[in-house]
C-alpha cells in the first residue's frame, strides 16, 4: 500500500515546507510511486533506466528565484534473495524504506548508517517518531486512502506518514538513529 501510487503534498508540510509560503509558482511537489523489480540473480544483473519525471520533486527560493525540481519517476525497489537496494530522489523517503526493512527483519538493527551529500541533514526535526500518533483521518486526508475500520494504524503506516507528511530531506537522520 505505501508508495504504491504517486502522490502529491499539496500543504506546507515535508520536504514541501521549504520557502513554502515565499513560493507562487511551485506550491505542491510529488511524490513517485515505488516500482518493485525482482531478480534471482545478482543484483548486478538488472537492466534499468532511471526516468527524469515531468514533476516537480522538490521546490525552493534560491538566490531570491523561485526553482522547481524534478525527481526521478518511479522510484525503484530492486530485489533479488539477498538483498534489496532503493533508488529514489529526495532522501527523507529512507527512513520509511530502512524502516520498513527492520520492521521486516530483513537488516538486522544497529547497523551504521554511512551517508554522503553535499549538504548537511543532521538538522533535529520538531516531532520525533515515537512522539506521533496519527490517526485514520489524518491518513486518509493527506495520502487519499483509508483504513477500514476494523484496521488499527500499523507502525509502517505511521512511518509513511512520518516521512513524508513530517520529516524533509535536512532533518531524518537523527530520528532514524534513534529509532
Amino acid at each position: 500500500m505505501h508508495y504504491n501510487k504517486g502522490f502529491y503534498i499539496n500543504d506546507n508540510k515535508g520536504n514541501n515546507s521549504f520557502s513554502y509560503d515565499m513560493r507562487k509558482k511551485y506550491k505542491s511537489i510529488y511524490v513517485s510511486a515505488l516500482k518493485e523489480l525482482y531478480n534471482t540473480e545478482m543484483i548486478e544483473s538488472y537492466n534499468i533506466e532511471l526516468k527524469e519525471s515531468d514533476k516537480i520533486a522538490f521546490a525552493e527560493i534560491e538566490d531570491g528565484k523561485e526553482k522547481g525540481y524534478r525527481g526521478i519517476e518511479p522510484f525503484l525497489k530492486l530485489s533479488n534473495k539477498k538483498a534489496d537496494i532503493y533508488i529514489f530522489d529526495n532522501h527523507n523517503h529512507s527512513f520509511y524504506f530502512i524502516y520498513e526493512q527492520v520492521f521486516s527483519n530483513k537488516i538486522p538493527k544497529g547497523l551504521s548508517l554511512v551517508h554522503f551529500d553535499q549538504h548537511r541533514d543532521t538538522r533535529k526535526p520538531d516531532t520525533y517518531f515515537h512522539q506521533i500518533n496519527p490517526s485514520k483521518q489524518q491518513l486518509k486526508d493527506f495520502f487519499g486512502f483509508s483504513i477500514s475500520e476494523t484496521e488499527k494504524v500499523s507502525q509502517l503506516d505511521k512511518a509513511f506518514y512520518y516521512t513524508n507528511a513530517l520529516l524533509n530531506v535536512g532533518n531524518f537522520i537523527d530520528p532514524l538513529i534513534e529509532e
